[in-house]
């Protein structure tokens, strides 16, 4: 009986650890739930897919129709040094929604300067669109998809940042790796 209740509470801990320590960060699938955002259900590339293709488009399915002039306003793709740059100086600031607005509007401007161009299209219902970079993307570089959703509406005038008690206050990034 005393070694039966040993080998259960030696067992447990390693259960536990099997059920919920063994996730993986990256998402390897090209298109896949996103639950780290309350407006964006589907997002392509998914967070951490690697070898995109250069000559890939960002597609993005939201929860409900939006106001599309505030989400193209609200959305940056960014690549390279130039992103790495400015990753590591959100992260000095201590994060999006722990600076002051100065700050903030400075990252905000630097990113509108490194961010890639490109065409949107939307689908008839406004619930999703795709992005088409003009160019292709560079081959073997990080690329982070980072978007706003504070300022971002649905087609009815709703803010969609208006829970931000999130972890992330409203700001999301995703990141993907081109392949060779």
């Amino acid at each position: 009986m005393k070694y039966k209740l040993f080998y259960m509470l030696l067992l447990i801990p390693i259960l536990i650890f099997l059920l919920f320590g063994c996730s993986s960060h990256h998402d390897n699938n090209m298109m896949s739930n996103n639950t780290n955002t309350s407006f964006a259900a589907l997002i392509f590339p998914a967070n951490g897919t690697v070898d995109v293709s250069t000559a890939s488009s960002v597609s993005l399915k939201f929860v409900t129709r939006m106001d599309t002039s505030s989400v193209m306003d609200n959305f940056h793709l960014a690549g390279g040094d130039g992103m790495h740059l400015w990753m590591d100086s959100v992260t000095h600031s201590g994060g999006m929604g722990n600076m002051s607005m100065e700050k903030m509007n400075h990252l905000m401007n630097w990113i509108d300067s490194i961010q890639i161009q490109g065409t949107f299209h939307w689908n008839s219902t406004m619930d999703s669109c795709e992005f088409i970079p003009s160019d292709s993307m560079l081959s073997n570089t990080d690329y982070m998809i980072f978007m706003d959703e504070n300022n971002m509406m649905n087609r009815d005038g709703s803010m969609m940042g208006s829970n931000m008690n999130h972890h992330n206050n409203g700001y999301h990034q995703y990141h993907f790796k081109t392949g060779l």
